[in-house]
């Protein structure tokens, strides 16, 4: 299965969202999952093959160009994805964004859970790590 498609105009946190602001360390669009890189102070592209990033933190809540300034939503318990998910699936990290399939995660990735899906559109986002497949 394929990653889920996130249209960044229906990335939307809800009024309960954890929010940081912080400086975006390479050109990034609103809903691309982030890990923040201690090194540069700044926040990159998630990509699960990296392993020797600081680990995923959360969502770019805005489109941002390196140097810029960037919120990023790091929890919240009613996250619109912006993408179709199915109610009471985990959704997980991939290779450069989200899946809800297990199998596709690939031996030597870094595997973080992002949530759970509480209906087609909205998830309970809690970023957890759970180490390298």
């Amino acid at each position: 299965m394929a990653d889920i498609a996130i249209t960044a105009t229906a990335f939307i946190p809800s009024a309960n969202a954890t929010i940081i602001q912080g400086i975006a360390g390479a050109t990034l669009t609103r809903g691309q999952p982030l890990y923040f890189d201690s090194a540069a102070g700044t926040y990159k592209l998630y990509v699960a093959t990296n392993v020797l990033t600081d680990g995923f933190v959360g969502f770019a809540c805005e489109d941002a160009a390196a140097g810029q300034p960037l919120l990023v939503v790091i929890k919240d318990p009613a996250l619109a994805l912006g993408g179709t998910l199915v109610t009471g699936d985990t959704v997980w990290l991939s290779l450069s964004g989200v899946t809800k399939t297990f199998a596709d995660l690939v031996s030597t990735w870094r595997i973080w859970t992002a949530g759970v899906a509480t209906s087609t559109t909205v998830m309970n986002f809690l970023p957890c790590k759970g180490g390298v497949k």
